[in-house]
């Protein structure tokens, strides 16, 4: 709080819950922005699109850049974005002018705010030989680069950039086969060809090289620092003798480079790295008599838009407090997501929830996080609706591990539409991130179906068919919206966590998770702060009972609008702590024994004969805990990263295997035995501490631990542990790990997120996880939290 001089008072917060929470939504493409209700201000980049570059001439220009803070807005209203599109770059085809192609400057991006409109200028064409005569740069957000090709006067002139938005571009210079001029960029002039390096043909003449663009410039709107509107490069010689025949590189965060051949013209919503740079002109060397000069097209522009948590208002320490008492006002810490929902397709699950009315039917977004389970070839879905077999709407992913979006309507989807990703989405270790963010009144290409994975915008989709203004099948008064089921058909398998409907609003993937701002690899949650619509839900999973719908349970909507989801065939135990924000170990079916199968979030495994289960997390520093409740002829410890691939192997006597077997009444470490332990654990709980900082392992059977050849062992005292890591095994990672003395063996493991009832409930010192017996003073659970620090 900052002490106000004049009146001697205290100054409270000068900024209150705008509802956008710092979201950052980026256009590619035209469309109209929604302010969030609260929100007052917010931050703009507005960028042009780039020039195209001249035929045997100059870069384009890169399109104007207008990095604006703190725009006042009205919040709730609806604000146009245009989004310029990329200058076609010329083309010399010779004599006949029939086949030449003029460049073009880029297209205007416009963030129509009423209260201050923001217009960012198209960059600038290059200058160049076209046919008869020649062609003149133009001026632009950043000008385009001066001809070069002998033109006569004046066409060798650079285009003027914009001020504030720009700079010029480079003058051309000398006969037909100088090299050209640099396009400008927003963070410098492009540039120019020197005198004297430009009056001659000969491959000799370093006049020939093309001289570059302008470097773009940066912003951190996007929460980390980018670059934008790099110039483009300009043409080399095109003498088929000269061996000097690039082109000049475009400036950084510009669009084509200036090099031999053609570059792709810049369209909107093509954006990539090149968003707002100035084409590359460039030469393609060949004869005489075909010089064919390509040059490269612009990029096209972008606007972002960030909605701050900002707004005008002064308030005392007591309306401050008030606020944050009834949570009204916005947190500034990371979202910690506190459970998920684990659920098993055998069991045939799902939450169901029927509108009473009718939303919108061709604006929605869906926000969820999951984790994989059974991976089984078959397909799984996340949320469903359908009046009948005819006409349905899913968001599942595919028996290819390819995430599909789909709307049949009247048995076919080429009356509605279906996307499907070209990556797959296989890791049971990892969290993944969908927003799946729906407008049908736009077009295919105009932001009709955008997704995102991990803040990452998917540009490569599979599109089988889009039909515009087509009503969804989802929303509709009487119809039931299932979550993680199908209609009794192909429900998922996983963990399933923060789950988000927005009923009339398409959203970017910025007003439910941020870059973390120390890794800005990292993806994490983020609260969101805007409203639900109609029939928008929140199912954030914080209540373990299941049944029937009601403001407890686990299918409670928190979002306000209190459409509570009905639980099937879920279990108490089905609530999990294993989330994005805390993630915890499992087993991994993709790296197991053939004669393993997983169930219950790969927790619970059926293990054959001398086969071997590999956990999802290693490590190499730090203390350990887990428990397995067993089913008779168990091997519970923990294998080196050089042997954990022999999943098919019998490892006990391999080094870089360390393990109590309850069959064998045996420790096998390092292809040696300790045969103390006495046998038959049917039924009982394995506890393993693996201390890796003294390279010390410990079980305990039902609480008690283990003898030894050396007596009985504590971990709390160090005492008569077995050494896990000799020979070559001293470095690296190590794994918990499973294995069946003798035939197959059914054993539930417990990492701390247990998937069976526990009767006391211990945790960590952290306070992480969920265990039936105490775990050792300086051991913790294997989750992210926990590695993170200790790992």
């Amino acid at each position: 709080m900052a002490i106000s001089r004049a009146n001697g008072g205290i100054t409270g917060k000068k900024n209150k819950a705008s509802g956008g929470g710092n979201a950052v939504t980026n256009y590619t493409f035209s469309g109209t922005h929604n302010i969030q209700p609260q929100t007052t201000e917010v931050d703009v980049l507005v960028v042009a699109g780039g020039g195209g570059g001249g035929a045997q001439g100059g870069g384009g220009g890169a399109g104007g850049f207008r990095d604006l803070k703190n725009e006042p807005v009205v919040g709730g209203t609806a604000i146009a974005v245009t989004v310029g599109a990329g200058g076609v770059g010329g083309y010399f085809g010779g004599p006949v002018p029939a086949s030449d192609i003029t460049p073009t400057s880029g297209g205007d991006s416009v963030f129509a705010n009423p209260i201050n409109p923001i217009t960012s200028t198209g960059g600038g064409r290059g200058g160049g030989r076209q046919s008869p005569g020649g062609l003149a740069a133009a001026n632009g957000g950043s000008g385009g680069g001066g001809g070069s090709a002998g033109l006569g006067p004046g066409f060798t002139d650079a285009g003027s950039g914009t001020a504030s938005q720009g700079n010029d571009g480079g003058a051309g210079r000398g006969s037909d086969n100088t090299g050209g001029a640099g396009g400008g960029g927003a963070g410098a002039a492009g540039t120019a060809v020197l005198p004297g390096n430009g009056d001659g043909g000969g491959s000799s003449n370093q006049g020939n090289f093309g001289q570059p663009g302008g470097i773009g410039a940066y912003t951190t709107i996007t929460g980390f620092s980018k670059i934008f509107a790099g110039g483009g490069g300009g043409t080399g010689n095109t003498d088929s003798t000269a061996l000097n025949v690039s082109g000049g590189h475009g400036g950084a965060g510009g669009g084509g480079q200036g090099r031999n051949g053609a570059e792709p013209s810049g369209v909107a919503g093509s954006g990539g790295e090149g968003q707002g740079g100035g084409g590359g002109s460039s030469s393609q060397p060949g004869n005489k008599a075909s010089p064919a000069a390509r040059s490269g097209g612009g990029g096209s522009g972008t606007v972002i838009v960030k909605e701050k948590d900002k707004a005008n208002g002064v308030f005392n320490m007591n309306a401050q407090f008030n606020a944050n008492k009834v949570g009204q006002w916005p947190g500034t810490g990371i979202l910690e997501v506190s459970n998920s929902v684990r659920v098993v397709r055998a069991d045939s699950p799902k939450l169901t929830f029927t509108p009473s009315v009718t939303g919108n039917l061709r604006k929605l977004t869906f926000s969820f996080w999951f984790k994989r389970g059974l991976i089984d070839g078959n397909d799984q879905h996340f949320v469903s609706s359908k009046a009948d077999e005819s006409n349905v709407f899913a968001l599942r992913i595919k028996s290819d591990n390819k995430l599909q979006f789909l709307n049949a309507v009247g048995g076919t989807v080429n009356n509605g539409f279906t996307y499907k990703s070209n990556s797959e989405f296989k890791d049971p270790s990892a969290w993944y991130h969908v927003v799946v963010a729906i407008d049908t009144t736009n077009s295919n290409g105009n932001g009709g179906l955008i997704s995102y994975i991990n803040g990452v915008r998917q540009t490569v989709y599979s599109i089988s068919s889009y039909n515009q203004n087509t009503d969804m099948d989802i929303n509709v008064a009487g119809q039931a919206i299932e979550v993680i089921g199908s209609h009794n058909s192909d429900p998922y398998d996983g963990y399933l966590a923060d789950f988000h409907m927005i009923d009339g609003e398409q959203l970017e993937c910025g007003h439910f998770g941020e870059r973390d701002p120390d890794s800005p690899n990292i993806w994490r949650p983020k609260k969101y702060q805007g409203t639900y619509g109609t029939n928008g839900f929140h199912l954030e999973f914080k209540n373990s009972a299941v049944g029937s719908a009601g403001d407890s349970m686990i299918g409670t909507d928190t979002s306000g609008n209190g459409h509570h989801f009905a639980s099937t065939n879920l279990a108490t135990t089905d609530q999990s702590t294993d989330t994005p924000t805390n993630n915890f170990c499992t087993w991994n079916p993709l790296d197991a024994g053939s004669g393993s199968t997983f169930a219950e979030g790969n927790l619970k495994t059926n293990t054959g004969d001398n086969k071997n289960d590999v956990g999802t997390m290693g490590f190499e520093n730090g203390k350990w805990y887990f428990e397995v409740k067993t089913g008779g002829s168990q091997i519970v410890g923990v294998g080196h990263e050089s042997i954990m691939h022999l999943n098919d192997t019998n490892e006990n006597d391999d080094v870089g295997s360390v393990a109590f077997s309850t069959y064998h009444g045996t420790i096998f470490h390092n292809n040696n035995q300790d045969t103390t332990p006495p046998n038959d654990r049917d039924g009982q709980i394995i506890g393993c501490a693996v201390d890796m900082d003294n390279n010390k392992i410990y079980w305990h059977v039902d609480g008690t631990y283990i003898d030894t050849s050396g007596g009985t062992q504590n971990p709390a005292t160090a005492a008569n542990p077995i050494t896990i890591a000799t020979g070559t095994n001293t470095s690296g990672f190590w794994f918990p790990k499973l294995a069946a003395g003798t035939t197959s063996q059914t054993m539930e493991t417990n990492f701390g997120n247990p998937n069976f009832s526990i009767s006391s409930g211990n945790a960590d010192d952290n306070g992480y996880g969920n265990f039936e017996y105490d775990v050792p003073t300086g051991y913790y659970a294997i989750c992210t939290q926990n590695l993170a620090q200790y790992g």
